[in-house]
């Protein structure tokens, strides 16, 4: 009988340590999996939080194309929702992008996307693998490199500017002063000399064609070397009333109807002198490249320190739009090629910029931006 009691109270002393053992390290085990629990939870907030943030487009796609991650940045440049974007395939939202024909990993790949305005932007992406738990998926970075190419296509518009201006200074001025002792003889000549009709016809020719070669050497001047701008107040409502007046006393834009309705008071720091031939350059362009019957429209934005121009003509063409304001690049069998130069290099020197986009009227619009200073 004692033996056996013995047993059991043995039994009973070694089952009550080896409980409290165990629920010592039954409680450590739920600590440890509560931490790990918050730890796990932490991880998926700043995970979230960091998919969140990230300006770059993140999209996971399996084999097939089937999207399984879209973060924030990639509905905001793709214009679409995340939780519509999931499951689906990545040909409904990138039409121009084929999964099958990639080769990975891809560094920097370029396409072009039309959103939901229908506005093209440009695309750049890089592709990779990533392993999963269950398969390998493709993880794709992507970017809107649109006003980066727009701003690298500036940069590089500026360059060649520079280099053919310093060009155009040199020329024009060796070139100036015989034209100027040329027409000066031509004028002497015809004043002074005793000609026939036709020799009188002939010298006129000469003067005429001469004054034109100066007028087009004193528009290299203007783009070679442009003078630093020295700002003042400047109202674009007053400038723009006082050309379009200019305009339509003269007989060779007679035809032309000009619009400014818009033209209300709006006070810009800028070169009034070189704000005006500016304006007067687009103007003219707008009068000429208007059809019949010719329309021509002015507006400004005064929060924005805007103007623009629009006509009804034939408008510009995507493939031409960047190099219009190259040097002597032209449309025109009669044009030199320098008015919309003139213009890029006298907004640049006020720090400002001109695009040229569609215009209501059907035609081009050529927008202006100046810089917004704080006073």
């Amino acid at each position: 009988v004692m033996y056996r009691l013995f047993l059991n109270v043995a039994a009973f002393l070694l089952a009550g340590v080896l409980g409290a053992v165990l629920s010592a390290r039954l409680r450590r085990s739920e600590q440890m999996l509560q931490r790990e629990q918050h730890d796990h939870a932490e991880l998926e907030l700043l995970n979230s939080a960091i998919l969140r943030s990230i300006p770059s487009g993140l999209i996971v796609v399996d084999n097939n194309g089937q999207i399984h991650s879209f973060n924030s940045a990639a509905a905001q440049i793709c214009g679409v929702d995340s939780r519509w974007a999931i499951d689906r395939n990545i040909k409904q939202i990138f039409s121009a992008f084929d999964i099958d024909r990639l080769n990975l990993p891809v560094e920097r790949e370029e396409f072009i996307f039309l959103n939901k305005k229908g506005e093209e932007r440009i695309i750049g992406y890089n592709a990779r693998y990533i392993a999963t738990e269950d398969r390998a998926r493709i993880l794709l970075t992507f970017q809107d490199l649109t006003e980066s190419k727009k701003l690298e296509d500036s940069l590089q518009l500026r360059e060649r500017l520079a280099a053919v201006g310093a060009l155009a200074a040199g020329l024009a001025h060796e070139i100036r002063n015989p034209l100027t002792s040329l027409s000066g003889s031509v004028q002497l000549l015809a004043e002074h000399g005793d000609f026939s009709c036709t020799d009188r016809q002939l010298l006129d020719i000469v003067h005429r064609e001469t004054s034109r070669l100066n007028r087009l050497v004193s528009d290299f001047l203007v783009f070679a070397k442009p003078r630093q701008p020295e700002c003042k107040d400047c109202d674009l409502g007053a400038l723009f009333r006082e050309l379009v007046a200019l305009m339509s006393s003269d007989p060779e834009y007679a035809q032309v109807t000009i619009d400014c309705s818009n033209c209300r008071s709006c006070i810009v720091c800028a070169d009034v002198e070189q704000i005006r031939q500016a304006a007067w350059n687009l103007l003219v362009n707008a009068a000429i490249f208007a059809l019949e019957p010719k329309q021509v429209q002015i507006g400004m934005d005064c929060q924005r320190h805007c103007f623009w121009i629009d006509d009804n003509g034939p408008g510009v063409a995507e493939n031409i739009k960047k190099r219009i304001f190259e040097p002597f690049y032209t449309t025109r069998a009669s044009g030199t090629g320098l008015g919309l130069s003139i213009v890029h290099a006298i907004v640049s020197a006020h720090g400002g910029t001109i695009e040229c986009l569609d215009s209501p009227l059907g035609g081009a619009r050529m927008q202006v931006c100046l810089p917004v200073t704080e006073e």
